[in-house]
């Protein structure tokens, strides 16, 4: 089946958006080899402050709701064995929510967040040309939807964000009197934002930084409405270390979508199975199918799939079409709902945690001193683990044994410990606030993929 663009649409401007100013964590360091236990890792050293944007208040759209819905309850995570992150019911429900909360939106737009990788002309731009979907005619009427959107003259496809550019991290959007996030929010009204960084964070070797703002850049889209849909960074087969971080902020980016009940797209997960894990040859940026000395990136075929620009834009079109058809056209959600979590986060009761790598945002209430999670390692392992806060300047971890006796091991804000087989706690302590804090707690087991370059 071929698709041919649609004649342009024109829509009215777009309402006044705004932002809210929100805290940015202060860099720690990590505590130092505890009682046997080996900890590793480090806070770089402080930075200037950023500057706090300052903005035109919010236009609500209601007066007689709140002006958020309240995100889904963190339990169970979302596995890490899925591309799409799973659309239960309850899920549908809260995004049709906050749908009904924003009506001013177009339903028909999204906005593209991020860096080069998002920038690049071969990220979803062949989408709005005449294309063979092939076998997959079922993604014609997501098209043909969001190729209707015009703002500014271009339908999201083809649109040149104000909100991507070349080297950004999740710093540069935020940045400014009136940050690029907000233009491009001004101008698309859009339904949808395709947020993706990691790609550079990863240099700053700072995740605290890196969760503190993109949960700003999560809270600010869903204060005016727009649906978040998180993406993960590919590798960087170009410097080892910054490799080595790549899957932690992963991680970072799953549990913040997860915690505040938003789809994730892990991109992650699917090029590090393309062959040289989709990169281009600077292993950095992934690569674009060539066919006839002519760059294919919306070619779906079994060729053009091993490619990394193809395989996003494929997936990428297949989250829109699985958005469109459960918040927008109302249809049943596609997956059922997950059993929640055991145990009441207590020392007495935490909630056991199903398996590593593991993702969990969730609050820390007024007056509870901590929350306890427990976990069960059947050998010996590395694993690098963190804490973050909304607002508090850094968080606290404890590991303790929970199968016997032994010295715990302390970490302050992330690092890497090294702990024996058996049940361990992982206790996330609470700070001393007069409001609820949230916390995202991150764990995984350290493995580094082999570099597909010499």
């Amino acid at each position: 089946m071929r698709l041919r663009p649609r004649t342009p649409i024109l829509l009215p401007a777009s309402a006044t958006l705004a932002v809210a100013i929100a805290l940015v964590a202060a860099p720690v360091r990590s505590d130092p080899d505890a009682a046997g236990h080996r900890v590793t890792g480090s806070d770089p050293a402080p930075s200037p402050t950023e500057p706090r944007p300052t903005e035109p208040p919010v236009a609500h759209a209601r007066a007689d709701v709140e002006e958020a819905p309240t995100p889904v309850p963190p339990d169970p995570g979302y596995p890490p064995d899925r591309t799409f992150s799973p659309l239960p019911p309850s899920s549908v429900a809260h995004l049709r929510r906050l749908r009904a909360l924003h009506p001013g939106l177009s339903d028909r737009a999204f906005m593209k967040v991020g860096d080069s990788t998002v920038e690049s002309r071969a990220y979803l731009t062949c989408l709005a040309e005449e294309l063979d979907l092939g076998e997959r005619e079922a993604l014609a009427t997501t098209l043909s939807h969001f190729r209707s959107e015009r703002a500014r003259g271009a339908d999201p496809f083809r649109r040149r964000s104000e909100a991507s550019a070349v080297g950004w991290s999740a710093r540069h959007v935020l940045s400014g009197r009136r940050s690029a996030l907000v233009r491009e929010l001004t101008a698309m009204r859009p339904r949808f934002a395709l947020v993706s960084f990691g790609t550079n964070d990863v240099e700053d070797r700072a995740p605290h930084r890196f969760a503190h703002r993109m949960w700003r850049i999560v809270d600010r889209l869903l204060e005016r409405g727009v649906i978040p849909v998180l993406s993960t960074a590919g590798g960087r087969a170009d410097d080892r270390e910054s490799d080595r971080w790549i899957p932690r902020y992963a991680l970072i980016t799953r549990g913040l979508a997860q915690g505040r009940g938003v789809p994730l797209l892990d991109m992650n997960r699917e090029w590090e199975r393309l062959p040289r894990r989709g990169l281009a040859r600077d292993g950095v940026h992934p690569n674009t199918f060539v066919r006839r000395g002519r760059p294919r990136p919306c070619d779906f075929g079994e060729e053009g799939l091993t490619y990394g620009h193809n395989l996003r834009n494929l997936r990428t079109l297949e989250m829109l079409d699985r958005l469109r058809r459960t918040v927008v056209a109302g249809e049943p959600a596609p997956d059922p709902e997950p059993r929640a979590l055991d145990g009441e986060g207590t020392a007495d009761d935490p909630l056991r945690l199903p398996g590593l790598p593991w993702a969990q945002l969730g609050p820390l209430p007024v007056g509870v001193p901590e929350r306890v999670h427990r976990i069960a390692l059947a050998r010996d392992e590395t694993l690098w683990v963190g804490a973050f806060a909304r607002h508090a300047r850094f968080l606290e971890l404890m590991l303790r044994r929970a199968d016997g006796p032994g010295p715990p091991v302390r970490v302050r804000s992330h690092g890497v410990v090294e702990l024996s087989a058996g049940r361990w706690d992982v206790v996330v302590k609470n700070v001393p606030r007069g409001e609820q804090e949230q916390y995202l707690l991150v764990l995984r087991t350290e493995t580094l993929p082999p570099s597909p370059y010499p």
